[in-house]
């Protein structure tokens, strides 16, 4: 959802529970692919949720990067 910018989507999932840090296999996150894919309505939000900017990938790279 996060690397589509389904804003509204992302927001019922956040809602109801999903966690705002789940990382893919390789250590991305929600956060790192709103960021690669520019959408900057879904980086505001997962931020204001609580998502950490400082998080480091498996290839030592953060979201902000």
């Amino acid at each position: 959802a996060c690397s589509n910018s389904y804003l509204d989507l992302v927001r019922k999932f956040l809602k109801s529970g999903a966690l705002v840090d789940i990382e893919t296999k390789r250590g991305m996150t929600p956060l790192s692919w709103a960021t690669i894919g520019g959408h900057t309505p879904l980086v505001t939000v997962l931020l204001e949720r609580g998502a950490d900017r400082l998080h480091v990938d498996r290839e030592g790279m953060t979201p902000l990067h």
